[in-house]
């Protein structure tokens, strides 16, 4: 697995990303005899499978991500899927092969998703703002040709919400730059 993530049922769900396996969910406990089976568990993204992120308010609700940044929402119960990937038309996007999103700790309707720039939505991926600029170098003597088949650099990497200030976060980009905000994006 690349990562992992977990619901908050009673056995927990394990949900994940493998390489070239996409996205698999399953419970971390069973009453059967044979214990843990592969019939026990769920595909839920095809593709290289990454980050997995299940709403803590609905167990139902799964984001998962494959490469470059796509991301998609999944009802786990009813089948039902969105694919939730922000647009910018001022911008081409810039993503890494395993992109940053997550679920903010104070409201499990808002997620964010980072490129060069980061992402807000207040409506669980269906709408996004962006929040502020370029939070990498962007630097175009590193920037790859378009045609490139490399991973993009200059993108962010890492990202993080304080569990306990909201609007306090952190943005981590792979060129080595590091931006923090007090009001949620207004100002890095």
């Amino acid at each position: 697995f690349y990562a992992i993530g977990v619901d908050m049922r009673k056995p927990y769900r394990v949900y994940g990303g493998l390489q070239d396996n996409g996205s698999w969910g399953g419970p971390s406990a069973t009453r059967s005899f044979d214990g843990i089976t592969f019939a026990d568990w769920v595909r839920v993204l095809g593709a290289d499978g990454f980050h997995c992120q299940v709403d803590p308010n609905d167990p139902d609700t799964v984001y998962a991500e494959w490469q470059y940044g796509r991301f998609r929402r999944l009802n786990v119960h009813t089948g039902d899927t969105a694919d939730i990937q922000p647009k910018d038309p001022d911008a081409e996007l810039r993503a890494q092969w395993m992109a940053p999103f997550l679920i903010s700790p104070h409201d499990s309707t808002i997620v964010y998703a980072g490129f060069q720039f980061l992402f807000k939505s207040t409506n669980r991926g269906d709408s996004w703002v962006k929040l502020g600029g370029d939070l990498t170098a962007n630097d175009p003597a590193q920037m790859l040709p378009r045609n490139s088949s490399a991973i993009p650099y200059q993108t962010i990497v890492a990202l993080a919400e304080s569990p306990k200030k909201k609007g306090l976060m952190y943005v981590g980009a792979d060129d080595g730059t590091v931006h923090s905000t007090i009001d949620g994006g207004k100002e890095w």
